[in-house]
């Protein structure tokens, strides 16, 4: 999002559509949690909730997330087990602040929905809301944390590992890689350092960043560096991003996920899908006026990318589908699977030589993987049509 200083803005296509994603989610995230936690509080957490609409679209982040929890709350009735569903959302402006105040008031007269409202930064915000509301960052309580900031600065790296200390915490950030490469290149900014430090908690990128002149391998490496330091804490699992464009085509930002259930990035790629034709989740204002607004993903490229990871080595199903959930657009590695057993460069174990219909892969049959040449290759492209 790039910086604006008006109270009120209009939205652009990329930004509604980043809340319909998070609207998605959140359906799943609510109703999943609102029938499984009994007694436990559910915390929201938005880290840059703006004025809370746009002067084009009547839903910013804060109420698409209040309207998604009271939905979840009213449609689940007596299966609804968990203490209480709470959203906490953090503002630094004052005048956006008190638009904010006004939009969310009418949700806090719901007994089982907590708001709270905080005027600060960010990292003040979270602290604060740790000491209200600890449980979610100590122990197993649910946590999902929105960070959608403007610019590349604001969001301390040590701020996101205190959110995940908790064992079902998950993020979801706006990361202006282009942001932050023109921090790094900006070798006469005093504060540059410093910066860059916050940013990825460590001195890392003083190792990891070396495309220097090369702006836009410059922010593919921010990326990865960023997704790498995501995977370093403790029980993060998973982490995807994807790509939200401009109406010239260029990326303006990346939608990063970190999680530390299967589950989660599941549910985050369907919330994706939902919005998406074709499933690679990449979001071109460009090509809004067409049918499909994403580029086509293809079971054949990625199959290739899982058999250059694991030729000649034996795997199991929980080993590729945590591939698949980090390295790919899929929800599985299913597809991709069915692709290199039809090029026989697969073979299949399964529990007791159960029998097993080709191009299938039941999670309770397989009981192994085998990655190499097992006869003649097959690659006609029509497997799945």
């Amino acid at each position: 999002m790039s910086k604006r200083l008006a109270t009120l803005w209009p939205a652009d296509p990329h930004t509604i559509a980043k809340i319909e994603i998070l609207k998605n989610y959140l359906k799943a995230w609510f109703r999943i949690l609102g029938m499984t936690r009994q007694a436990e509080t559910i915390l929201y957490v938005d880290g840059f909730a703006g004025p809370g609409y746009y002067t084009n679209h009547s839903e910013g982040s804060p109420l698409a997330a209040l309207n998604i929890a009271q939905q979840a709350i009213s449609d689940l009735g007596s299966k609804f087990i968990a203490g209480r569903l709470h959203c906490a959302f953090i503002e630094s402006d004052p005048s956006r602040f008190k638009v904010l105040e006004s939009v969310v008031a009418l949700f806090e007269r719901n007994p089982s929905l907590g708001v709270t409202k905080l005027c600060c930064e960010f990292a003040d915000g979270i602290e604060q809301i740790a000491k209200d509301i600890p449980g979610p960052f100590l122990a197993k309580a649910p946590l999902f944390v929105f960070a959608d900031p403007f610019g590349g600065t604001g969001i301390p790296f040590l701020t996101f590992a205190r959110c995940m200390q908790g064992s079902a915490a998950e993020l979801l950030i706006n990361l202006d890689a282009d942001g932050i490469a023109r921090i790094f290149s900006a070798e006469s900014n005093n504060n540059r350092d410093a910066q860059l430090t916050e940013l990825f908690g460590s001195g890392c990128w003083k190792r990891e960043l070396t495309a220097i002149g090369e702006f836009k391998r410059l922010s593919v490496q921010i990326l990865d560096l960023y997704k790498k330091r995501l995977l370093q804490l403790p029980g993060v699992r998973f982490v995807w991003s994807f790509a939200m464009r401009g109406s010239k085509d260029a990326i303006n930002y990346h939608l990063v996920f970190a999680t530390k259930h299967a589950l989660g990035m599941e549910k985050m790629k369907e919330a994706m899908q939902a919005i998406d034709e074709t499933g690679s989740y990449s979001f071109s204002d460009a090509h809004a006026e067409q049918h499909v607004l994403f580029r086509a993903d293809d079971a054949e490229i990625y199959a290739a990318e899982l058999l250059r990871q694991f030729d000649g080595r034996t795997i199991t199903m929980d080993e590729v589908h945590a591939f698949a959930l980090n390295e790919t657009p899929f929800r599985s590695a299913k597809k991709m699977l069915a692709v290199l057993e039809k090029q026989k460069r697969l073979k299949v174990d399964t529990f007791g030589n159960e029998p097993r219909r080709a191009g299938s892969f039941p999670v309770d049959k397989v009981a192994a993987l085998h990655f190499g040449q097992f006869g003649a290759t097959d690659t006609q492209p029509d497997f799945f049509q």
